[in-house]
């Protein structure tokens, strides 16, 4: 696909919806650095400056949709404890509603640990439940009895027993003791008809049980809505019937018994899983060596990686599985959707942790088309998603905003200033029809366009984004930057957005500005040069 193409897809492409069921874990990070060992034992200790809680499993493809631009529904079980309580309250945060996620008490939440020190994991803490979730409701069931006998009857038998019962094993009282597999065929089914995309991403937490897996591809068959999945084990048979599957090379190595060691080898391990899953395609991914679709009835196709540098492939395969859904929803053939998924996921690895990535970055990660530079330049809504990532690894963002008619030694000066404040500079820039309103119709001399690729090739810019009002302050409440930078002919309480950073914690800086240099007085000079003249 070329970028006028991506473009052309992510343009129409809007109001697609996809239905995600699996397992939702919760991602803790804990950052800090190391400088010494404990002397309890010989082991590192980490200073933690930082906690971070993110969606995972699951919850990470569906993070990457809506990032995506996808609407989203989400089914799955739960533990009814603390780390459910913060799943949903991630997922409300998204805007998406909990309705289809069942609480179970009898359920731990899986939670994820992981332990950085300098942007490397040097340590992960697993805690969670792996039985199959009908198991685990006859469990509940059954500690239930036991609780039950200890009631004092006298005392409730005026009571609703229904109500007592659910109340004693700490269970919601809309579970109706039906078995967790039929809640979850309960909510899905009327969503079908509503939906472009059914995705499952199995981490083997119990959720997609053999039975309800089946019963799931059945119904989407039926339906006509295609189902992915990000399958996991060794025995892929309860995926039989499924759209697409998209496997990494180790997980193929074990569910097919090929060992994979040359292209010959993925080609079989590939047509094998292929034929013996009656799938209409699957999605191979090799790391380095990019992605291999198979298309019943088709040739192979090779999609060369287009990764330029790997920093974490945490999250990578829910990337993929999320970008390809996003794909075939909004009408692209399986070509064109595994390209964009490849593209995503250069994109992703690219970045520390479990990662999103947005219809922006994808168009600009099209090397022979748009330069680093080029890249720097966003729009409101993509660089809110930027910035969003930057701030979950800890980064600082500065903003300052502008017109820059006319470039001098002043603004660079300026904005290498306010670069040296923090992580990532933002530069808010007036439109032109910004400009002409606050200086006048002869203004600017340097039009928009122009003025943002010239900006964007400054080291010590990383964004640069227009806005058309006359004053940043929606732009900053959008973005929600941790320090605004102004020149110090400006008082702090001139500052646009001083009070809406402050709000929040950030703060307002004042630069001092290079004496003689601006834009007005460079034209004034230009016009006395040329009156003597």
């Amino acid at each position: 696909m070329t970028g006028t193409e991506i473009r052309a897809f992510f343009t129409r492409a809007k109001h697609l919806n996809a239905l995600v069921i699996g397992d939702l874990i919760l991602d803790e990070y804990l950052w800090g650095e190391t400088e010494r060992i404990s002397p309890e034992a010989p082991v590192q200790v980490v200073d933690v400056s930082r906690q971070d809680m993110r969606l995972g499993g699951a919850g990470n493809v569906i993070n990457n949709l809506l990032s995506l631009g996808c609407q989203v529904k989400v089914t799955s079980v739960i533990g009814d404890d603390e780390d459910g309580r913060t799943v949903l309250n991630r997922l409300e945060l998204r805007g998406i509603q909990g309705d289809g996620v069942v609480l179970s008490a009898a359920r731990k939440t899986s939670r994820k640990t992981r332990v950085l020190a300098s942007n490397q994991q040097i340590l992960r803490i697993d805690c969670e439940s792996r039985e199959e979730i009908n198991d685990a409701l006859e469990v509940s069931y059954s500690n239930s009895v036991v609780k039950l006998k200890n009631l004092n009857l006298k005392k409730i038998k005026h009571c609703n027993i229904n109500k007592i019962f659910f109340e004693q094993i700490n269970l919601p009282r809309n579970l109706n003791r039906i078995p967790l597999e039929q809640q979850l065929i309960k909510f899905v089914t009327p969503q079908l008809p509503h939906v472009q995309v059914v995705l499952l991403s199995d981490y083997l937490k119990g959720v997609l049980t053999d039975r309800l897996t089946k019963n799931l591809i059945n119904l989407c068959r039926d339906a006509g809505v295609p189902v992915l999945v990000d399958p996991k084990g060794k025995d892929y048979s309860k995926y039989r019937g499924a759209t697409l599957l998209t496997p990494n090379l180790k997980e193929a190595a074990e569910a097919t018994g090929i060992r994979i060691s040359s292209d010959e080898d993925v080609s079989s391990a590939g047509r094998q899983l292929l034929k013996d899953l009656a799938l209409d395609a699957l999605v191979l991914t090799r790391g380095e060596k990019g992605m291999s679709l198979f298309v019943a009835g088709r040739d192979e196709i090779q999609l060369p990686s287009m990764v330029r540098e790997v920093f974490d492939v945490t999250g990578a395969g829910d990337t993929v599985l999320a970008t390809i859904g996003f794909g075939l929803a909004g009408g692209l053939d399986f070509q064109d959707a595994a390209t964009l998924a490849n593209m995503a996921a250069g994109v992703v690895v690219g970045k520390v942790g479990t990662s999103t990535v947005t219809p922006n970055e994808i168009r600009k990660s099209i090397s022979h088309e748009v330069n680093r530079n080029d890249a720097k330049i966003c729009t409101c809504n993509d660089l809110k998603q930027i910035l969003l990532e930057d701030k979950n690894h800890g980064r600082t963002i500065v903003f300052t905003n502008g017109c820059f008619d006319l470039l001098h030694v002043g603004h660079v000066k300026y904005l290498q200033k306010a670069r040296s404040l923090g992580d990532r500079l933002v530069l808010g820039l007036n439109s032109d029809s910004s400009i002409q309103r606050l200086k006048g119709e002869k203004r600017p001399l340097i039009c928009q366009e122009e003025r943002t690729h010239i900006l964007a090739a400054l080291d010590c810019t990383d964004y640069v984004c227009l806005f058309d009002e006359d004053t940043p302050l929606e732009l900053i409440s959008t973005l929600r930057p941790d320090i605004i930078v102004k020149g110090g002919d400006y008082t702090p309480d001139e500052v646009i957005g001083k009070e809406v950073v402050e709000n929040y914690g950030g703060r307002v800086e004042l630069i001092n500005l290079v004496d003689g240099k601006s834009t007005t007085n460079i034209i004034n000079k230009i016009l006395e040069k040329y009156s003597d003249d």
